[in-house]
């Protein structure tokens, strides 16, 4: 069907050019009333880091010996996507996607479920690896940035003044860290 056989139809079908019109409107009306009008809107960030510690080892002890296991055993979860993973001297991080069909209220549940799957694997681990982190808040976004400095205070002092401020800023309402 070309062009005018399209404009053909409409035009001698009103009903249906009325009818498609009308869905549209409707469709798009209610489309608009459901976008999100946060001027910062909550985003979910569906990535987890495992990082492990293991002093004085080579890139390829830590490859072998601790990211391929936990690898396989993340893996195994139905919810990855995908694992990247980073072996370098002494540690070893492990980068895990989720499929996008999760969402906010399901991923608090799948980062247990994965950091039990880790804790599982630790005994199998060779001695001196440290236990394996899992950082799934890395995606936190910040919003200001202070700095405190003060000529002819000691960083002792400084240090207990800027614990005391962190403390009075988590009470204000919306602040988590």
């Amino acid at each position: 069907m070309n062009n005018k056989n399209i404009a053909t139809y409409f035009i001698e079908n009103g009903i249906t050019s009325w009818m498609l019109t009308l869905l549209f409107l409707i469709g798009g009306t209610i489309s608009f009333l459901g976008l999100g009008r946060l001027e910062d809107p909550a985003f979910t960030l569906k990535d987890a880091q495992i990082i492990t510690s293991y002093p004085g080892a080579t890139p390829q002890q830590v490859e072998e010996e601790v990211t391929y296991p936990l690898e396989k055993a993340v893996k195994q979860l139905p919810y990855v996507k995908q694992v990247k993973s980073t072996s370098v001297s002494g540690m070893s991080q492990l980068t895990v996607s989720m499929k996008n069909i999760y969402g906010p209220d399901q991923l608090p549940q799948i980062w247990d479920e994965m950091r039990r799957k880790v804790h599982d694997i630790e005994g199998a681990l060779p001695p001196g690896v440290g236990k394996p982190r899992v950082v799934d808040d890395f995606g936190d976004v910040f919003g200001i940035l202070m700095s405190v400095s003060g000529p002819g205070y000691s960083y002792a002092d400084l240090t207990t003044y800027v614990d005391y401020l962190r403390r009075e800023l988590e009470l204000v309402d919306g602040v988590a860290r």
